[in-house]
Order: structure tokens, then C-alpha cells, then sequence
């Protein structure tokens, strides 16, 4: 990890905007956007203005359970190595397990805390062993 920034003050268009400084500032082998609901704007927006493929992940409880389960083994066993960023490891920290009345594995933040950086720096650590590749930016 090299990298992270929160858009939460920027339009749509800011975002993209910064995005695509972004991938022109670090030049990743892959891009990975997460599709459900709005992300598939994004996913359409990034890909009208940037000339290299794009993936899509898209997030299901089965999906979302995967790549959690790789990124706490992961962390776990110091394979990956995260920035000292506050918001980041709050939402780390709080990030848990419940188990469904079925009888399911969600993973969640608590009701009034966000997940969007665990859920990026998850699909990025997954996207690194999915179709090959290096470098990736995850947007959520």
C-alpha cells in the first residue's frame, strides 16, 4: 500500500478527476472498481476517460466474505503492508464478523461506521491474485 485518499468532499466528477491523476501518477497494471449500485457510474466515467481495461468486482455477501477472509490472513501473516492511516485502521478495528439467523458469515462495519477503505484495500489485496498483475487502484 502506498497510497490512500478520501473523496467523500468531491463531486462525482472531482473524484474522477483525482482518479485519473492518479492512475496517470502511478501507473497501475490493474484497475479494479467495485460495481454495485453507483459504482457502476464510476466504472463507466473512469472507463470513457481512461485508455486501459478496467475490472469490475462486484460485491455479494459470498464475494465480500472471500476477499476479507484473504485480507485478515493477509494481515495476520504480514503479507501486506498498510499505511499508518488513522481512518484506515479505525475502520479496521471495528470492521467484525457476525453470524445470521441462516446461519451466514457477514462482515460489517457497526451500524454509524463506514467500511469503504477495508472494503478497497480488500478488493485491491484480491485483485493481486485475480487475472495476474502488480499495481492496482480499488475504488469504492
Amino acid at each position: 500500500m502506498v497510497f490512500i485518499e478520501y473523496f467523500n468532499d468531491k463531486t462525482p466528477t472531482e473524484q474522477i478527476d483525482r482518479i485519473v491523476r492518479l492512475i496517470e501518477q502511478y501507473q497501475p497494471i490493474k484497475i479494479t472498481v467495485e460495481s454495485n449500485s453507483i459504482g457502476n457510474i464510476y466504472f463507466d466515467m473512469l472507463q470513457k476517460r481512461v485508455k486501459r481495461r478496467i475490472l469490475k468486482f462486484t460485491t455479494t455477501n459470498d464475494s465480500k466474505n472471500k476477499i476479507i477472509d484473504k485480507l485478515g490472513v493477509a494481515l495476520e501473516n504480514k503479507e501486506i503492508g498498510i499505511l499508518r492511516d488513522e481512518e484506515l485502521l479505525t475502520e479496521l478495528r471495528m470492521y467484525a464478523a457476525e453470524r445470521t439467523k441462516t446461519g451466514k458469515i457477514t462482515y460489517n462495519a457497526p451500524s454509524g461506521y463506514k467500511d469503504d477503505a477495508v472494503m478497497s484495500l480488500a478488493i485491491c489485496w484480491d485483485s493481486l491474485f485475480t487475472n495476474k498483475g502488480n499495481y492496482n487502484i480499488s475504488l469504492v
